[in-house]
């Protein structure tokens, strides 16, 4: 099932912008910070998928060639965020329909919850801090928007060609 109009919903040009981010400027704002993409999904128009494990980055080839192909949608995706206000490292799956799933491994610096606590403070805190900072960060990203998708693609053309033994064309 594919919906539309949810209004929590997430362009599919954002999992490809936390790509982008990964690759070069990993500060999303100035309360939070992109610590890593441990999996993410891409679909193509056919809704044929795809998963990457274990650190989803343009070095790997299989992800680079579906960056560069540029005819794929990405996304759900498990990320680590880090935050200075609330002092924590947020791990998260979010999904193109503005869902979450806070992990358990998610910590809180200076701070010891039981169980049932952290779970809802981390809930919180995804929800009111985190996400909408991700968003405004996505949405106000002129470099992204002014270059950075078609650099991240010829980065990762560029990839694929070295990986392969051929020499990437020099700009």
């Amino acid at each position: 099932m594919v919906t539309d109009a949810i209004p929590e919903a997430i362009t599919e040009d954002l999992f490809l912008w936390l790509l982008y981010r990964l690759q070069w400027q990993q500060q999303l704002s100035a309360n939070l910070y992109l610590a890593g993409i441990q999996e993410i999904n891409s679909l193509d128009r056919s809704l044929r998928g795809a998963r990457f494990q274990d650190e989803a980055t343009v070095d790997r080839v299989e992800l680079a060639a579906l960056v560069a192909i540029g005819t794929k949608a990405f996304g759900p995706a498990k990320i680590t965020a880090l935050a200075t206000n609330p002092d924590a490292e947020f791990q998260f799956e979010l999904y193109p329909d503005g869902g979450f799933q806070p992990y358990r491994r998610s910590n809180y610096e200076n701070r010891d919850f039981s169980g049932g606590q952290q779970a809802l403070i981390l809930t919180e805190d995804l929800w009111t801090i985190v996400l909408p900072e991700l968003r405004e960060a996505h949405s106000n990203d002129e470099e992204w928007q002014n270059g950075g998708r078609s650099a991240l693609r010829l980065a990762a053309r560029n990839n694929v060609l070295s990986l392969l033994g051929d020499e990437p064309p020099r700009d």
